[in-house]
């Protein structure tokens, strides 16, 4: 009878530490999803920003209800930039797309950059 007891301890231990492992793995497996959502997400905004064909300098703001985040995007002249000559270099910007988002209560954000030559894509 000692030994069908131990038996069912055991067994029972060993059932719940695989739950939690179980649950641990799900938790993170959604996680991972999140975090390549919100890349893709700031990798995409990025790339519509820097080709648009005339960028306006400021910043925007737009929130996404499917995803819960909200992008802000900064567009600002670069200045005191040179080249190796000494020249001035006119005309480039800083494109910054932050993300803000809650995970597991608390707000989190996350950030791309580029520079951008404003007459790249003008015709």
């Amino acid at each position: 009878m000692l030994e069908v007891i131990v038996a069912v301890g055991f067994f029972a231990s060993v059932a719940t530490a695989l739950v939690v492992v179980i649950q641990q793995m799900g938790s993170l497996s959604e996680k991972i999803h999140r975090d390549q959502q919100l890349t893709r997400l700031l990798d995409s905004e990025l790339t519509r920003t820097l080709t648009l064909p005339t960028l306006q300098e400021g910043e925007t703001s737009r929130y996404l209800p499917e995803l819960d985040v909200d992008l802000r995007t900064l567009v600002e002249p670069i200045e005191d930039i040179e080249n190796q000559d000494g020249q001035p270099l006119s005309f480039l910007f800083r494109v910054q797309i932050t993300a803000f988002f809650e995970d597991g209560g608390d707000y989190q954000s996350e950030s791309v950059e580029s520079w951008r030559y404003a007459r790249l894509y003008r015709q």
